[in-house]
């Protein structure tokens, strides 16, 4: 089979620099076909959605980071939006969608990550993921990779068994909303994320779940709610956590260096000695609240 890798420094440089309101436009609409099995059950994958982050936080380890999303049934693009622990896996635990999650450098396309979007067999569980990487041939059966489009084909598995993946997609990238607001140093500590944090923090202290509830995401309380499930902690075990991590959170928030703001999403990171950490935030009707 011929295999082919198409993607110029030109276009990638260009793609990097295109807003996330203007990176698709007037262009033709995503195109898929192929079939993903999960224990020898078909799923037809037949939505593509193409994604581009272009890591100004400095947390992913790809920059910038090329997500493409092959699913079972249409879902917004903006599941593919943010850092870490994307919209679309809790989406995938909670069984509301199925398919495959494909991250990646685009100019290094022989070296990619594919998570299996099915849900778990139990609460909690993560979702399975599989690095793939070759050197001397090409990964991909087909890879295309241009300023407003994407495209490729492969396959991985024995199909005619039952067993693994195969797939053709043609999808429009859409870029990561523009950094609205990117304050460092003391600028990041007076911010109102870094408020907020500050107010989160009195409240834990206080041992006041409800109200630690209330500057949480409505995701993030879902996601909360399902771990004490599966974990079989009661609130009462969760306070005795909460208190025990006083000290380090207190320490944290004196460590706060800087704060990426995209629109409605923030990225606080802290500088700490083995490198950073960070905790995303989201503003849910006007209210900057934790998304972690």
């Amino acid at each position: 089979m011929m295999r082919r890798i198409l993607f110029s420094v030109p276009a990638l440089l260009a793609v990097y620099a295109f807003s996330a309101a203007g990176s698709a436009h007037a262009i033709d609409p995503p195109e898929a076909e192929g079939v993903f099995y999960a224990d020898g059950e078909a799923i037809a994958l037949t939505h593509a959605h193409a994604h581009l982050h272009d890591n100004a936080e400095g947390v992913l380890d790809r920059t910038p980071e090329l997500r493409i999303l092959l699913a079972d049934r249409e879902v917004s693009r903006e599941v593919m939006e943010g850092l870490i622990f994307l919209p679309v896996e809790e989406m995938a635990r909670q069984g509301e969608v199925r398919g495959l999650l494909i991250q990646m450098t685009p100019e290094k396309p022989n070296e990619i990550n594919i998570t299996y979007l099915e849900a778990p067999g139990e609460p909690g569980m993560s979702l399975m993921n599989q690095s793939f990487s070759t050197s001397g041939k090409d990964l991909w059966e087909e890879f295309m990779f241009h300023p407003q489009r994407v495209s490729g084909s492969f396959s991985e598995g024995d199909i005619e068994n039952a067993s693994g993946f195969t797939f053709t997609f043609s999808a429009p990238v859409f870029n990561e909303h523009e950094v609205t607001a990117d304050l460092k140093g003391k600028d990041a500590k007076k911010s109102p994320h870094a408020a907020m944090l500050q107010t989160q923090f009195e409240i834990m202290k206080k041992g006041d779940l409800d109200g630690l509830r209330a500057l949480q995401t409505k995701a993030s309380k879902a996601k909360m709610a399902e771990r004490m499930e599966a974990m079989g902690l009661t609130e009462e075990k969760l306070l005795q956590m909460l208190q025990q991590m006083i000290p380090m959170q207190e320490e944290l928030l004196g460590q706060i260096d800087r704060v990426v703001e995209r629109g409605n999403r923030a990225t606080v990171i802290y500088k700490v000695e083995d490198g950073q950490q960070w905790t995303n935030l989201v503003r849910e009707e006007g209210v900057w609240k934790s998304d972690n």
